[in-house]
């Protein structure tokens, strides 16, 4: 996801302490919450071509989701 939407904020821990994620996907929505923290909130159908992000930026995905 990071090639295709960079994280809000970073909320990782130092070295030594534990990362807690939870990633929620429902239809074609996407949600990533870090340590307590909403940190991607992404809509898979904004994605329509492939090797590039909404905004006109290049990614990896060598084909847009369905």
């Amino acid at each position: 996801m990071y090639d295709c939407l960079a994280p809000a904020k970073n909320t990782v821990r130092p070295p030594g302490q534990w990362n807690q994620y939870r990633i929620t996907c429902r239809g074609s929505r996407i949600s990533v919450v870090l340590n307590g923290e909403q940190i991607v909130d992404m809509d898979l159908d904004q994605w329509t071509t492939a090797n590039q992000n909404p905004d006109g930026t290049k990614n990896k995905l060598s084909t847009a989701p369905t």
